[in-house]
């Protein structure tokens, strides 16, 4: 019996991994192998993810617009239009949210703009002061390190698929928006290239490739007395290798 189950209809779509803050232990990777342009989501990709959406008249529950720092994209309005103009014109009953670190001048002046403009949309604003993180996972502290000797090890997912539900990026869906920045460093082209396609069992086919590399998998927390960055050796591998073969295909 499955400890998890993989929420197909709920999404998190990380614009950019590009952030203002770079948070120890990010679970996107960020503060250990920063994002870049290229690596953001065009508008002209939100605008298919919609398009497909709609041929498919799928039933989105909920979508979640996240990073990196989603604000400080630079289609970040346009893209906010075109989610909105999608949930009231075909998804009503949508829940829209907005995740933002709400630090810079620049991020809370676009957050106020939403207030004013689309009040419908939800804004979870973790308000941080600084990159000192209290109570993160050690991301960076791959499963695969611990089971080593265990080839038969199966990674069944974990709450995140289920809570935080699928991913989206500038390379595809994947089982979850963390399993999506961890393709990013370990260069997987393994993104979901299309609405249509998105079902369990291609989620779960990807579990033992991301959820390997994943500190989150065994909720290992950070000691808060002395925050610090911490690479098993799987992830000191792939971040030496980190950019020397591009981006992945994109969606």
């Amino acid at each position: 019996m499955k400890a998890y189950f993989t929420n197909i209809f709920k999404l998190e779509i990380d614009i950019t991994h590009m952030c203002t803050l770079k948070c120890c232990n990010c679970d996107r990777g960020i503060s250990v192998a920063s994002g870049n342009e290229l690596q953001n989501m065009s508008l002209l990709q939100i605008n298919k993810f919609i398009e497909q959406s709609n041929q498919q008249q799928y039933p989105w529950k909920q979508i979640r617009i996240m990073g990196g720092e989603p604000t400080i994209h630079p289609e970040f309005k346009k893209i906010i239009k075109a989610f909105y103009e999608y949930k009231i014109t075909t998804n009503k009953d949508l829940n829209l949210i907005l995740s933002t670190n709400g630090f810079t001048k620049e991020t809370i002046s676009k957050i106020c703009w939403i207030k004013d403009n689309y009040p419908t949309i939800v804004i979870e604003n973790t308000s941080k002061k600084d990159n000192l993180q209290r109570d993160f996972n050690m991301i960076h502290v791959a499963p695969c390190d611990i089971h080593e000797n265990n080839d038969d090890y199966e990674y069944q997912g974990c709450w995140t698929t289920e809570a935080c539900a699928i991913g989206l990026n500038y390379s595809g869906f994947y089982c979850c928006a963390v399993g999506g920045a961890i393709a990013r460093v370990f260069n997987y082209d393994i993104g979901i290239k299309d609405v249509k396609l998105l079902n369990v069992e291609k989620f779960e086919e990807m579990f033992n490739l991301l959820c390997s590399k994943c500190g989150r998998y065994h909720e290992i927390k950070v000691d808060n007395s002395n925050i610090t960055v911490i690479t098993s050796p799987t992830w000191k591998k792939a971040l030496k290798e980190y950019g020397t073969n591009g981006v992945l295909s994109k969606y």
